[in-house]
């Protein structure tokens, strides 16, 4: 009978798990009009708890969110240069990279396009972009050089569920690459 119970334990443990098609929908959480606290809570480092609620002085820490995206970061067609709108988004993420609570932490700001054009010049472009996001707060908010680390990923990594031609497929994501130093 023990060994019933612990087979049944184990599939009901196995069945909680996501699956891979739900993580790789999950890991990106989209922000359209983001406030620095939404930001905030977003990139934050959390402690490691494995599922397990922290201890107090709990060593380590890590990132639940895995990609924040950030769609209102647009730029002109087929160039790096931020719209009007996109200097306001970035304002307010500058005003959350200069909190108290992401001080230090290490970010890769990833550039995306869509699929029309050929994979060479999409790739340069969504590096130039992700350039552009980085000298634009850095420049103009003061933020740590080397805090941010651009990365171009061209069309290769679409948004789940939207055809990779799809306009909202040209944006930022921002993804913690690592907590203080």
């Amino acid at each position: 009978m023990e060994k019933i119970v612990w087979f049944v334990s184990c599939l009901v443990l196995v069945a909680s798990f996501p699956s891979q098609d739900t993580v790789a929908q999950s890991d990106v959480l989209i922000l359209e009009t983001p406030s620095s606290q939404q930001i905030i809570r977003a990139l934050e480092p959390r402690p490691k708890t494995r599922g397990i609620r922290p201890l107090d002085g709990a060593s380590g820490v890590e990132n639940t969110t895995t990609k924040l995206a950030l769609p209102a970061i647009q730029f002109e067609f087929g160039s790096a240069t931020l719209t009007s709108r996109s200097r306001a988004t970035l304002d307010v993420l500058a005003d959350a990279l200069s909190s108290a609570e992401l001080e230090g932490v290490s970010l890769i700001i990833e550039g995306h396009t869509d699929a029309i054009g050929s994979p060479e010049s999409n790739l340069s472009l969504s590096q130039a972009r992700a350039k552009s996001v980085i000298s634009y707060l850095v420049g103009q908010r003061g933020i740590d050089p080397d805090q941010l680390h651009p990365v171009g990923k061209g069309f290769n990594e679409p948004l789940p569920g939207i055809n990779s031609i799809d306009g909202r497929n040209r944006r930022v994501q921002i993804v913690p690459s690592g907590g203080p130093p």
